[in-house]
């Protein structure tokens, strides 16, 4: 049995000699992915530019909650990227939101954001910080 499984392009496949087990997965032909390395260790963050990534569950019965958590990182000046909210699945009107964020957790103004989210938060996760790759410039590392 496979330890091991990667979503990726027909020619990564035929490069790197990988068996295609599904070929044309997308349910959406405007379909885009987003990969991530996660590890359990933190990455060596280098002088580049950052993207850290939470997700959280806050009081949704609770007027306002969403706009305190957002308030915490306009405060700091720090900017979102990418918000979205998916249905917690453990009752009616219950939410839980994915932030993507510029900076990294070594910023202060960053770290001091997100310990401020986590504290107000019913639920919290910290996928960490991670190098922002230029996707508009061709790479040979990138397929």
């Amino acid at each position: 049995m496979p330890k091991h499984a990667a979503i990726g392009s027909l020619r990564a496949a035929e490069i790197y000699g990988l068996d295609v087990a599904a070929a044309g997965i997308q349910d959406n032909s405007y379909n885009s992915t987003r990969f991530l390395v996660l590890g359990r260790k933190p990455a060596v963050l280098q002088k580049e530019q950052h993207k850290t990534s939470i997700v959280c569950q806050i009081d949704g019965k609770k007027p306002g909650s969403l706009c305190e958590i957002l308030h915490e990182f306009a405060q700091r000046n720090v900017n979102l990227t990418r918000i979205e909210s998916r249905p917690a699945r453990t009752q009616m009107g219950a939410y839980i939101f994915f932030l993507d964020l510029d900076g990294s957790l070594e910023d202060y103004e960053v770290f001091a954001a997100v310990k401020a989210v986590k504290e107000k938060s019913i639920w919290f996760k910290s996928f960490g910080s991670y190098p922002v790759v230029d996707t508009s410039r061709p790479s040979k590392e990138r397929l």
